[in-house]
């Protein structure tokens, strides 16, 4: 029997079993079905392919366009097929994990809840977790509620609603309860290890989770989370479930801005497990790459970020960088592009089928216009062009576009020649009170590329990729205003979702008093969401750290450890004596994944190399294949977003966090979901100074 309310049932259900049985016989049956219908559509693929090259020379225009047109309707079925058989393999273990039953005004019926909907026939016998049903599952409280449907508002009553845990295909237990999620099964998750990669949590989504994986009236939405909030959790299962109701988008019209190739990776899995392909990835840094050369390197984030905390800037380059985030650099910037704007003039008249305009007539426009962009202006005079040529014969307005631009702007346009002549210019000495450094070719280091990225947009226009659909911007708090500026513009035609906390940042030049200042960039209508709870660190470790970030709205989930903060005194002459026996002890605690985590990528190395002859399977974290590593060392920005079972804060008394840093601070024990052991304890960080 099912036990109402809070309980677990001892005995299998003959009644669930029975039907988990009947499920899994059609899972089984429609795989093989899939896989026999997938076989031959990739021989009929290679066989029509094969017929068309091979024929090619013989056929006219029409004959290779309907040859082709069959390959590629062939090919879109069979991967169809592909797609909806990895669906049905990964539900073939637990086809389902929840089920409720509900009332329509006197009609009961019961849904069960599971990763992808099966069929039988033509009948629904399991009902996907995005689909409208199943948001009474996640959200709804035993008793009248309602849902939406496509075909408006539901009203129903919930009667019962229980979650189901299966293993190895038989029923494992059930557990009836007036919240989607018991503590009980809640905490059974959270206290497991980590494997070393991201897990979807579509059995455990939370209500405020929930609230933002499935909001399809925003579409533009900013998220203020915690760390262990799931923000990345809830914007992979988000991009899930707007696959689902976009029909038409797929995983091609999707991009994530993600924090390094380290997080792409680490969160690589989730999608996948979903049954859905894996999205666009990329960072800020390649992103930019496409769009400026004629640099030997451009700098990462990363990089940028090694150089300040392992003490290598100077306190000029410090100056400098701290003014290229400020809101003075900006002002200085559109100064800038607005004055050289005004600059430009058309040198000679303007040629375009088979007609001259006047170089004066169209420079008296330039001159009753100073506050447009270049890109702006450059509309306005096609706008204008076209109008007087609209009614001869084959005249195109995207023609004269390009002739305007030719016209106006110098074909040679250089972004480096010009944004060197931004950093000597009146409007940035009167701001920053002298002259910047000029770029050479060597290097590219990453304010610099902000604000070149930006002058080029500007002047030459921002690309428009009506490509994505859905973008995700993650880690927002380390993107600067100009830099979610040019984003916005970009992708004005997508929906967004951006996640990030302010207290954790690890941009020593900027941050952000509230996440909701970048509605400044997004717009007054984006949704503004915080998640303050957190499901990663136990109680004690994310108490320690909400004294030192004086953060009181931050709420632990998980039950206690039992494991306090473990402070160590520790002199550099016992250093890796310590350690080593600090990691056999966590070790034996049955802990797999175990981070050292530093301030600077010097002391990472430095400890590496002092460990790397008496601890097994040990690395530097600093790409994506090092995340397999059991033990790694790691500074903390390159630790940012990821997990480990246990975490070592070293900590320097050379280079201890300052009270400027404790927001880097705070991300490097909060890395930590069970242990978290702290060596050297950095004095300013200490509670009540």
């Amino acid at each position: 029997m099912i036990l109402r309310g809070e309980g677990i049932v001892e005995d299998t259900n003959k009644e669930e079993q029975l039907f988990l049985d009947k499920s899994l016989e059609i899972i089984d049956e429609n795989i093989k079905e899939l896989e026999k219908n997938c076989k031959e559509g990739i021989d009929d693929v290679r066989k029509l392919s094969k017929y068309h090259w091979e024929r090619k020379c013989e056929m006219d225009e029409i004959e290779e366009a309907m040859s082709m047109n069959d390959v590629n309707h062939t090919a879109t079925l069979t991967n169809s097929g592909l797609s909806k058989l990895r669906k049905l393999r990964k539900a073939a273990n637990s086809p389902f994990f929840g089920k409720i039953e509900v009332d329509f005004d006197g009609d009961e019926e019961s849904f069960y809840i599971g990763l992808t909907s099966i069929m039988n026939d033509n009948d629904l016998i399991i009902n996907d977790w995005r689909s409208p049903i199943s948001t009474l599952f996640y959200n709804a409280k035993i008793g009248n509620t309602s849902y939406r449907a496509p075909v408006g508002i539901i009203d129903c009553k919930l009667l019962q609603r229980e979650q189901i845990k299966i293993k190895n295909r038989k029923i494992d237990r059930i557990v009836g309860t007036d919240l989607h999620v018991s503590d009980d099964e809640l905490q059974k998750v959270l206290s497991k290890n980590s494997n070393g990669k991201m897990k979807n949590i579509v059995t455990t989504i939370q209500e405020e989770q929930n609230e933002v994986i499935r909001n399809l009236k925003d579409s533009k939405i900013i998220v203020q989370g915690c760390a262990g909030s799931g923000k990345t959790s809830v914007a992979l299962h988000r991009l899930s479930f707007l696959l689902y109701n976009d029909n038409k988008s797929n995983s091609e019209n999707m991009l994530i801005f993600s924090p390094s190739d380290i997080f792409s990776s680490y969160i690589s899995n989730v999608l996948p497990d979903l049954g859905d392909n894996n999205v666009l990835q990329t960072t800020f840094s390649d992103f930019a790459n496409a769009f400026i050369n004629r640099f030997d390197k451009i700098e990462s984030f990363s990089e940028f970020l090694s150089k300040y905390y392992d003490g290598i800037n100077s306190e000029s380059q410090n100056k400098s960088n701290q003014f290229k985030y400020s809101k003075e650099y900006i002002d200085a910037l559109d100064k800038f592009i607005q004055n050289f704007v005004n600059s430009y003039r058309f040198k000679e008249d303007l040629s375009v089928f088979n007609a001259t305009i006047p170089q004066e007539y169209l420079n008296r426009i330039l001159d009753n216009d100073t506050t447009s962009s270049l890109q702006e202006k450059i509309d306005i005079i096609t706008d204008e062009v076209y109008n007087l040529l609209r009614n001869r014969s084959g005249v195109k307005k995207s023609s004269i576009r390009v002739a305007v631009s030719r016209g106006l702007i110098n074909p040679s346009f250089d972004p480096r020649a010009t944004y060197n002549k931004f950093l000597h210019s009146k409007e940035y000495v009167d701001s920053f009170k002298e002259e910047g450094n000029s770029l050479n070719k060597k290097l590219l280091e990453f304010p610099d590329l902000i604000g070149m990225l930006y002058l080029n947009f500007e002047f030459m226009g921002y690309p428009k990729n009506n490509l994505i659909h859905h973008l995700v911007v993650d880690e927002v708090q380390d993107y600067s205003p100009l830099q979610m500026k040019m984003i916005s513009k970009m992708f004005s035609g997508a929906s967004i979702t951006i996640l990030g906390d302010k207290n954790q940042t690890i941009n020593p030049y900027h941050r952000y008093e509230s996440l909701e200042e970048l509605k400044e960039q997004l717009g007054n209508s984006a949704k503004y969401v915080e998640l303050n709870k957190a499901y990663r660190s136990s109680p004690e470790i994310m108490n320690y750290v909400k004294d030192i970030i004086e953060e009181d709205s931050i709420n632990p989930v998980r039950n206690s450890s039992d494991n306090p903060v473990l402070l160590k005194e520790v002199d550099k002459s016992n250093l890796f004596k310590t350690l080593v026996q600090d990691i056999l002890n966590l070790k034996e605690k049955g802990f797999e994944k175990i981070c050292i985590v530093t301030k600077s990528i010097k002391e990472a190395r430095a400890i590496f190399e002092g460990l790397k002859d008496s601890v097994d399977n040990i690395k530097v974290l600093s790409n994506e294949d090092d995340y397999d590593y059991t033990t790694l060392v790691a500074p903390s920005y390159n630790a940012k977003g990821l997990e480990f079972d246990a975490v070592i804060c070293y900590n320097d008394y050379d280079n201890d966090y300052t009270n400027d840093e404790k927001y880097l601070y705070y991300v490097a024990c909060t890395r930590a979901q069970h242990d978290l052991v702290v060596y050297n304890e950095p004095k300013t960080l200490k509670r009540g100074i």
